[in-house]
């Protein structure tokens, strides 16, 4: 069938070799619109069945940056933990140097010297209980003070 005589807007002015070209790629793309919409079901019927599984699987995957805050936390805490840890220790190490310094201190402070220095006033005054409490400071403090007799002594007396 020749076309070349006729008018272009004569329905017969394509060849029919071109109008079995264009029946093939309608059918080819009402096939893939087909295709497109039966895989579209397909999904959504996956999507239905495995939904609580996709539910699940996104919350656990939201899970993971808690794990981690988690995580942060955890060696927030045991870093804290050790430092604690370490100034107990501190602490205890000055409570114990506080305590012998103390007693040094009170060593100092209830010197023989200073603790005897009124003794004879408080022998003439006859106050035996301030007697008392010196000899007893001079035995906590100082067992081997030479004023411990003379203090002693002044208590029989007394």
């Amino acid at each position: 069938m020749q076309t070349y005589g006729k008018k272009p807007n004569s329905p017969n002015h394509f060849p029919k070799k071109h109008v079995t070209i264009k029946k093939n790629i309608y059918l080819c793309s009402q096939y893939h619109l087909l295709h497109t919409t039966f895989m579209f079901y397909i999904v959504s019927k996956i999507i239905k069945r495995h939904l609580f599984l996709i539910v699940m699987t996104l919350s656990l995957l939201s899970c993971n940056n808690n794990a981690r805050q988690l995580s942060t936390l955890q060696q927030a805490i045991d870093s804290l933990y050790d430092v604690t840890q370490s100034l107990t220790d501190s602490l205890l190490i000055y409570k114990t140097t506080i305590n012998e310094l103390s007693t040094e201190l009170d060593a100092y402070k209830y010197s023989p010297e200073k603790l005897c220095a009124d003794i004879e006033k408080l022998y003439m005054e006859k106050n035996k209980t301030a007697l008392l409490d010196i000899e007893i400071k001079l035995k906590q403090y100082h067992p081997e003070a030479a004023q411990l007799k003379t203090v002693s002594g002044y208590i029989e007396k007394n």
